[in-house]
């Protein structure tokens, strides 16, 4: 599996610490993030894809752990990629941000245990009522929140076809949010699954303040 944990985190602000290393419990998010893929039994490899500045020297914490180091890209789907090629060939791919410390055992089993064949992603549904508003800020229309859902990871790919598509993007220029955007870019199909609403994705410093409670409830990760 890779873990993609490539990013700046920028919206953290003046922090000298990147977003992915500040402390949750006193334990590196990024750690949390990857526990529950090293004590998976069904997870053969954890691949984690660093900022390529930090390879010369990772955190020492991180050089502890059993798992494979690569350092990633200007942008996300180049550190995809990159974690892919490092990667033996497996039947299946699991992708997972970096950012998301909270992914339980239940979560990851739900994924692993969807149909291996086609694209699986965790979804929660959308509580709030959205809006869709022109560039003027005036609202065009209110969608029927039914249809949305908020995309998490991980998510689940066949690995063969999981390659071939961001080479496929590569070349093609093709920019999207997650990986499962590719597979829908390309007319494959993308199954959803029950997400959870405690994998949440730590993006700001509120987010770190909500993960800092939920994470109270759970064993610290070892290092």
């Amino acid at each position: 599996m890779i873990v993609v944990a490539a990013g700046s985190g920028r919206r953290f602000g003046e922090s000298e610490v990147r977003k992915q290393y500040l402390p949750l419990r006193g334990i590196p998010l990024l750690a949390w993030s990857v526990a529950p893929f090293l004590e998976h039994p069904r997870v053969d490899r954890v691949t984690v894809v660093v900022p390529p500045e930090d390879m010369d020297d990772p955190p020492h914490w991180l050089r502890r752990l059993p798992l494979h180091l690569v350092g990633g890209g200007c942008e996300r789907a180049d550190s995809v990629r990159a974690g892919a090629e490092s990667l033996d060939e497996f039947d299946r791919v699991l992708v997972h941000d970096g950012a998301r410390p909270l992914a339980s055992r239940s979560l990851i089993d739900r994924v692993i245990a969807a149909d291996p064949r086609v694209g699986v992603v965790p979804g929660i549904p959308v509580a709030d009522t959205l809006k869709e508003v022109d560039e003027t800020g005036n609202v065009s229309r209110t969608p029927d929140r039914r249809r949305f859902l908020r995309i998490q990871t991980p998510q689940a790919f066949p690995f063969a076809l999981f390659k071939e598509l961001h080479d496929r993007a590569r070349i093609d220029g093709i920019v999207t949010t997650d990986d499962a955007g590719l597979f829908e870019r390309y007319g494959h199909t993308v199954h959803v699954i029950e997400g959870d609403m405690s994998n949440l994705k730590v993006t700001t410093s509120f987010d770190l303040s909500v993960a800092e409670l939920l994470a109270q409830r759970l064993p610290l990760p070892a290092l």
